[in-house]
């Protein structure tokens, strides 16, 4: 990742040329007779922006006031810029204004995410799969574009956002914290998952993981404004539009809005304008009124974005009024979830970074034109909408290109531009309906259960602390993830359907285990506590390498588990056994299934002759010959192919997994060592009450060990456990893939 240039800063000797503004507003309140003063003082105190005439003038003030909500990056950035913040009264503020050398002084207002969840589950996979949001604006057309890949212009686009978190899916080339904010793992900068989806629109990877973004070929920077609640004070957002213009930024995208004006606000934007930057910002969500065009979108000199739906209609929670000046994909637009997984979102959030997108595209194939000619380009090659509330229409990259020649015939800056025939709709591509996959097999039920009963077995001290009925409930729970389903949330929920608990497709099943293990620990330290009230208050969701939804499904799955039925010891007299202790054995069950499920789908089948030679025999049994030769055999000998993989590339998927992935004896470490030894850290950490699940417990590989390597183990170690994996551990040796 590319190290920022960062502006340097005056840090010598700061003039206090602005020191008399402020002594003099002092004296004067002194000077008030005492019923002014008392009726002053009665006042609250409100954050307010102050802007001088001279940004000189700033220095030596901003060391007499301060603001929570700024950390120092933010302050010397508006410093330099004759800009401070402070707290006073509304009586202080009117004084100060009319002091010499000050330009303005105003509140300092909050702006907010403009964002409209939905729990849209079940329709994730082939809405991802279809990426009509692409389609519907013609993105998908952009490789053959032979300019943008032979472009040298490079256009920067700034996320002003909650941030964006570290995957593998999204390359940002810098980043920027602006948020004074108690200290948080680099891999969890995102704090709410907002920035993450934005920038996903933007530029999330064509790899066939996930989403695809419109052109992973922009440079997005990352500039952190909005809070842990997707919130921030325009001075924030006015420091963070400074650092664009001091860094070159092309385009910044906004997805936020506030309902009322800023001076303040305005006066950096315009600024930014006229120095050539692109300003892009979504209109808002309050769909009700004439006019609900939402700040800074509500600026001419802000291209404002509303959403529309795939039946490119606007969305009914989309603002209205003449503001809007495009509209773009805002209802369940496929984006990156903050746990590096997909998810779908809604709101003019996630429309406008498609016009940001396509903006830097046509700007990276025309790299001397300016700003305000990509945006009458973008304009013009809009598709006319039936809704007076699109603006110029829905944008469109593949028609913006067709007329690229008649537009720059036809441009005039800053004046009326020709018509533009509209787009024909024979092109267009409707959403389509896709097959949910199936879920693989997994270990059999006796394979779970021997990885608990050979734990307890042979110690006295763990058959006291692991009684028969508490083996038992371990050993339902594990097969009830297998076999249970259930209504949470009005839902029907069928546990075998849920990845997280089967470490099955991209899933961070290091990060889950302690998520459920965690869990676990907390309804064993308070059983008469409820598990869905547990799970609301618990945050340390780690790294996990999945969705909202499928994080939603676990948490179903678990209070599916807690409430089921199980024909168990009620453990000291308690009536009710789903309401007893037993509760959270329940979710240490669920955990060491999950443990158990890791070595058998993701551990890297064994290269040696015995492995190779079985699998050779099994040519027309699972496989045919070419498959073996000249895929399978290669990756055995690589070292990189897991169980699962094998077994997908046989024409009969559920055989090869019973003979190979749901089968201890083959490979037969990874059930020995492996999950054996994750599953005993997991019962000996509970009985001990341990509030973690130390993840060395994964480790199966080097000097005294077993040489199970596995999918992905490292960076899914790091996850989980804040960024840093455990020191004195050779991850990298026994991570694939």
């Amino acid at each position: 990742m590319g190290k920022l240039k960062k502006k340097q800063f005056r840090k010598a000797e700061k003039k206090l040329v602005a020191s008399f503004l402020f002594a003099a507003m002092l004296t004067n309140m002194v000077s008030m007779p005492e019923t002014g003063r008392n009726a002053m003082a009665a006042e609250a105190e409100q954050d307010y922006i102050i802007i001088f005439d001279d940004a000189r003038q700033c220095h030596g003030f901003t060391d007499a006031v301060h603001s929570q909500k700024m950390n120092q990056e933010s302050k010397e950035i508006l410093e330099d810029a004759g800009i401070t913040m402070t707290q006073m009264t509304a009586s202080e503020a009117e004084q100060l204004k009319q002091e010499e050398g000050i330009a303005s002084v105003e509140k300092d207002l909050m702006v907010s995410a403009n964002t409209n969840e939905k729990e849209v589950a079940e329709e994730i996979q082939k809405i991802v799969k279809s990426q009509w949001n692409r389609k519907a604006v013609h993105a998908d057309e952009r490789k053959r574009d032979q300019e943008i890949k032979n472009s040298e212009k490079k256009v920067k686009v700034a996320v002003l956002d909650s941030g964006v978190a570290v995957t593998e899916d999204i390359d940002i080339k810098g980043r920027v914290n602006l948020v004074d904010e108690e200290e948080y793992s680099y891999l969890c900068e995102d704090m709410t998952g907002h920035g993450t989806a934005v920038a996903s629109v933007l530029v999330a990877k064509d790899n066939k993981i996930g989403t695809t973004g419109m052109d992973e070929r922009i440079d997005v920077y990352s500039v952190k404004v909005l809070d842990s609640k997707n919130m921030a004070p325009v001075s924030r957002i006015i420091a963070g539009i400074q650092w664009c213009m001091d860094n070159g930024m092309n385009i910044i995208n906004m997805s936020f809005g506030m309902g009322e004006d800023s001076k303040a606000l305005r006066t950096i934007i315009r600024e930014a304008e006229q120095r050539g930057i692109l300003l892009v910002a979504a209109a808002g969500n309050d769909g009700n009124g004439e006019d609900t065009t939402e700040y800074p979108a509500a600026y001419p000199e802000v291209l404002g974005v509303g959403s529309i739906t795939s039946e490119r209609k606007r969305s009914e929670s989309s603002a209205r009024g003449k503001e809007i000046e495009l509209v773009a994909p805002g209802e369940n637009v496929p984006v990156t979830s903050m746990f590096g997984g997909v998810t779908l979102e809604s709101g003019t959030s996630y429309a406008a970074p498609h016009v940001s997108a396509v903006a830097a595209m046509l700007w990276m194939s025309t790299p001397s034109w300016d700003a305000q000619k990509i945006r009458a380009w973008m304009d013009a090659g809009a598709r006319k909408l039936e809704d007076r509330d699109c603006g110029n229409g829905l944008i469109d990259y593949a028609y913006c290109k067709k007329i690229q020649k008649k537009f720059e015939k036809d441009y005039i800056p800053q004046k009326t531009k020709g018509e533009i025939s509209a787009y024909p709709y024979e092109n267009e591509t409707e959403l389509r309906e896709y097959k949910m996959p199936e879920v693989a097999a997994l270990w059999n039920s006796d394979g779970h259960n021997k990885l608990i009963t050979t734990t307890v077995s042979g110690s006295d001290t763990w058959q006291a602390a692991y009684t028969s009925d508490k083996c038992d409930v371990l050993k339902m729970a594990s097969l009830f993830a297998d076999t249970g389903s259930g209504v949470s949330g009005g839902e029907f929920v069928a546990l075998s359907e849920v990845d997280l608990l089967h470490a099955l497709g991209e899933t961070n099943y290091i990060a889950t285990v302690c998520y459920l293990y965690e869990l676990s620990i907390l309804q064993k330290n308070n059983p008469t506590k409820s598990i869905t009230s547990i799970m609301e208050e618990h945050n340390g969701y780690h790294g996990l390498d999945s969705d909202m939804a499928a994080l939603r499904q676990l948490k179903k799955a678990v209070n599916i588990t807690c409430k089921a039925s199980m024909s168990v010891a009620d453990y000291g007299g308690t009536a009710k056994e789903a309401e007893g202790k037993n509760r959270g054995l329940r979710i240490l069950g669920l955990a060491m299934h999950v443990a158990g499920d890791a070595y058998a789908h993701k551990a890297i089948v064994y290269n040696n002759d015995a492995v190779k030679n079985m699998i050779r025999n099994d040519i027309n049994v699972y496989f045919t010959g070419d498959v073996v030769n000249n895929t399978i055999i290669p990756a055995i000998e690589n070292s990189y192919i897991t169980t699962s993989c094998l077994s997908a590339l046989s024409y009969d998927v559920r055989g090869a997994h019973k003979a190979y992935s749901d089968n201890p004896g083959f490979c037969p470490r990874r059930y020995q060592y492996g999950a054996q030894n994750v599953v005993q850290v997991l019962m000996k950490s509970y009985y001990s009450k341990s509030k973690t699940f130390d993840i060395k417990a994964f480790y199966n590989y080097g000097t005294n060990k077993n040489n199970i390597s596995q999918f992905r183990l490292a960076k899914y170690a790091a996850e989980a456990n804040g960024g840093t994996a455990p020191s004195g551990v050779n991850w990298s040796a026994y991570s694939k893939g």
